[in-house]
């Protein structure tokens, strides 16, 4: 009987299952709240009901605050507050809009404007020169029309690629292989030569700058050990491969014969060297990249390389000279150097004809672009890099074909191939270096505050409180756009009139991207290096880098005048950005960042003791939280305050540090100040959505407000605040962790 029970139950949720993912394909979210809460899955409840043992509403609720919403500052700060923004903001279905809504429309509206052809920027010229303004913004606009002429495309079909395969076939010796590899004629299309190569700092120490030299990255198949036991998903990708294989090949004058030749000898290369190369998960761990600490030197590699050059290929990526390098996967370079030998050219050469296919199909006809978007989705693991299609999106309405059209030219081909060279020209378009110069300031005043409160603070040794002002002193502070800005001035591709097309822009593209910075070679490390396809500015964030002990303040987030305005009064700057940069720094002691040293490296530096007195404090703030309730009592479930206590203690940090530099400056506003951060943190959202953002690790907007100000004398007399209203919070039980 249990067991035909539960059978039923199973059949009855994926019954539920199928009509929700029905209602969701259709677009309708309304549809789908209606239909949880029909099955009881979203309990009835009034937004605008006090939560319990509360004088506050869950304001994040759409529909929390009414037009008849009985509100005052002392009771409820965050509702009152935002009261007008709560009433002219309205979510739909389980969307989420917050404050930050508003930079987000603000940074896509700059970044359209950078893909109009014609349109004329005034670069600062302390960042850039208007000639390369103009350079960047025609690499953009040449790779928009190159991408999106799809009659162009199809006119020129698999063409494109001849000259790539032709490189290869004519390929006679293992010397002409070691020149393909070294592609100094740009023939080699994939950029790969069995060992990527990258300039980094170590992953132990912030000495100087190292070599690294890790394992191909080309493979057919998902995952590296499917080789052994394929998965349906690798089975399927194979197949796929195949299909596009005999599509573009045959185009080219192959016949099914050479192409099934080609696939085995690439396949079986490939499945010879599998057990050696690292999967996925194994390739990001920790734990992989720490096993590098072994340092090689040139001799060594000569020693290990055996019969495969890559000194050679060192020299020619003008690394050699380096004093240290890291092979991560020394058994594949000693496999190679046996395996590189004349009997195995044809083997080689099948390798890079199979991949160069593969590489090309996104960057030629729309046949084989869908091709190569099935096969480039089923092999994304993390699922986050995948392809979005717009076929099937209703694109009649003028807002929406404007929509999807910027999604798909920024989503399929400006961040994933000249992501720099475009944030570059966003940099040029829209920094000031006026503003850089103003957070500096900032920051550099909260650098000073963190200096003194950590300097003097009670509750830590002499040992700790030295150590813990080293840190902040050593923080690196990027602030919108690296100091010295990338050079793309050599990256010319040319539009479908200059004679270029996609393929070749593409190839030239990886050329660049693929190029070791030599320049670092040997230097000393700086914290403050910024790569921006690796750290987008164009992101609407700021945030603590635990691993360089630095902050980062990008551009993104700058843009519009919402979190910083250089017209706009002292105390509304104070209260949203630099309140967020206060917050930021203080991540470096939160309790995850605290671990951390100086350095970025995370060596514990804390005495047993006061890292018992952090437990101590963190561990109160946490409790705090968890004896509250975020939603009515119908459904009063207590918060996780462990899950959220990192931000909150940042948060209160953040709060702190800004009000003692407002003590310097005269006739200071509180008011404004406290009004401008409770303005940070507005949402509106369904009851379905709160529900998972309560799993986050940030507090709900509310909390963020209402709590974290709570803990401030100057908030309390600067409304009246006192025993008995709802914002008031005994000086005995308020949790300030620094």
């Amino acid at each position: 009987m249990q067991l035909k029970h539960l059978l039923k139950r199973a059949i009855a949720l994926a019954l539920i299952l199928a009509l929700l993912l029905s209602l969701s394909a259709c677009g309708d979210p309304d549809a789908v709240n209606d239909a949880l809460s029909a099955m009881g899955f979203i309990p009835e409840i009034d937004p605008t009901e006090k939560l319990p043992n509360s004088a506050w509403i869950n304001s994040d609720l759409e529909g929390s605050v009414t037009e008849s919403s009985q509100l005052n500052l002392q009771d409820d700060f965050h509702a009152t507050v935002n009261r007008n923004w709560f009433l002219e903001h309205e979510a739909q279905g389980n969307e989420l809009i917050n404050s930050f809504s508003e930079i987000e429309e603000s940074l896509q509206e700059n970044q359209t404007l950078l893909l109009h052809r014609g349109t004329e920027f005034d670069p600062d010229p302390n960042i850039m020169s208007k000639d390369t303004l103009d350079h960047l913004l025609d690499l953009v606009w040449d790779m928009i029309d190159l991408s999106s002429n799809q009659e162009k495309r199809s006119e020129l079909g698999v063409e494109p690629l001849r000259p790539y395969l032709e490189a290869i076939n004519e390929i006679d010796s293992l010397e002409e292989m070691t020149q393909y590899l070294q592609n100094n004629d740009k023939t080699n299309l994939t950029g790969e030569d069995f060992f990527n190569v990258f300039v980094d700092k170590p992953v132990n120490t912030r000495d100087f700058y190292t070599v690294y030299v890790t394992s191909p990255t080309h493979h057919i198949l998902v995952e590296n050990h499917d080789y052994c036991s394929s998965g349906y998903d690798s089975y399927y990708v194979f197949q796929l491969t195949k299909t596009a294989l005999n599509h573009v090949l045959g185009q080219l004058g192959y016949t099914e014969a050479e192409v099934e030749n080609l696939l085995l000898r690439c396949y079986t290369f490939e499945r010879s060297i599998s057990f050696m190369l690292p999967t996925h998960a194994e390739g990001n761990s920790e734990r992989y990249l720490t096993r590098a600490h072994k340092s090689y030197t040139l001799e060594d590699i000569q020693k290990l390389q055996g019969n495969f050059p890559l000194t050679q290929l060192l020299e020619e990526k003008g690394v050699a000279g380096s004093e240290t390098f890291r092979i991560l996967e020394p058994g594949f370079l000693s496999y190679m150097g046996s395996f590189y030998k004349e009997k195995n050219l044809e083997t080689l050469k099948a390798y890079f004809t199979v991949h160069t296919v593969l590489d090309s199909l996104l960057y030629l006809d729309e046949t084989c672009r869908e091709m190569g978007v099935e096969i480039h989705n089923i092999k994304d693991f993390d699922k986050v890099d995948q392809i979005t299609s717009y076929s099937d999106v209703d694109t009649s309405d003028p807002e929406t074909h404007e929509t999807v059209k910027f999604a798909s030219t920024m989503g399929h081909y400006i961040m994933p191939l000249i992501s720099e060279p475009f944030q570059l020209a966003y940099i040029g378009a829209f920094c000031s270096s006026e503003t850089k110069a103003q957070i500096t300031a900032m920051v550099n005043g909260i650098l000073d505050f963190y200096v003194d409160l950590l300097g003097n603070i009670e509750w830590l040794s002499q040992e700790t409180r030295d150590l813990a002002v080293e840190k902040v002193q050593k923080t690196a502070v990027r602030i919108m756009y690296p100091d010295v800005l990338p050079d793309y001035s050599s990256l010319d591709y040319g539009s479908y009139e200059e004679g270029g097309n996609l393929l070749d822009a593409y190839a030239a593209i990886i050329q660049m991207k693929q190029a070791p910075d030599a320049q670092k070679v040997n230097q000393p490390v700086k914290r403050t290096d910024w790569d921006l396809d690796a750290m987008s500015t164009l992101d609407v964030n700021a945030y603590n880098e635990h691993t360089s002990n630095g902050i980062v303040i990008l551009s993104g987030i700058l843009a519009g005048d919402f979190m910083y305005d250089s017209d706009a009064p002292i105390e509304q700057n104070y209260g949203r950005l630099g309140t967020v940069l206060g917050h930021e720094l203080t991540h470096s002691f939160d309790t995850t960042g605290y671990a951390y040293d100086s350095e970025g490296l995370p060596f514990g530096w804390w005495t047993n003791e006061d890292e018992v007195a952090l437990r101590i404090r963190s561990d109160r703030l946490s409790n705090h939280y968890s004896q509250m309730y975020v939603f009515p009592e119908a459904n009063g479930l207590p918060y996780d305050g462990d899950r959220v206590k990192g931000e909150a203690i940042s948060d209160m940090g953040g709060v702190k540090c800004m009000l003692a530099l407002a003590e310097e400056i005269p006739d200071f506003n509180y008011d404004l100040f406290f009004r401008s951060f409770a303005s940070m943190w507005t949402m509106q959202t369904s009851y379905a959505k709160e529900t998972d953002l309560v799993l986050d690790v940030h507090p709900l907007g509310f909390l963020r407000t209402n709590v974290t100000l709570q803990q401030f004398d100057k908030f309390f007399e600067t409304y009246g605040i006192g025993p008995g209203d709802g914002m008031y919070l005994a000086p005995e039980d308020r949790i300030l962790v620094w």
